[in-house]
């Protein structure tokens, strides 16, 4: 399976909206200085994705890397959405 089918596949699989929580987890994991201490787990779920591609595996074996993905992207949106005009995507909270 070529690379961009095989990310196509991984999108897929993990459901397209998930995409906009997942890929900023592994930009936030990859870039944001607050995120340092964890910059590992971004570089290991790249390099998995790679070492599977050139493997030449099937999609599926990558989906116990997303759980690590997926926590990150709920950590950098809830960062994001916190302050400002940004807190109107975020719950009400009734006290």
């Amino acid at each position: 399976m070529p690379p961009l089918a095989f990310v196509g596949e991984l999108v897929l699989e993990q459901h397209p909206v998930n995409l906009l929580v997942w890929s900023v987890g592994l930009c936030w994991l990859l870039f944001a200085a607050r995120a340092r201490p964890f910059r590992l787990l971004g570089l290991v779920v790249v390099f998995g994705i790679v070492l599977l591609m050139l493997q030449r595996a099937k999609p599926y074996y990558a989906a116990g890397l997303f759980p690590v993905l997926l926590a990150a992207g709920a950590c950098a949106w809830e960062g994001f959405t916190s302050n400002g005009w940004r807190r109107w995507p975020r719950s009400r909270r009734r006290r």
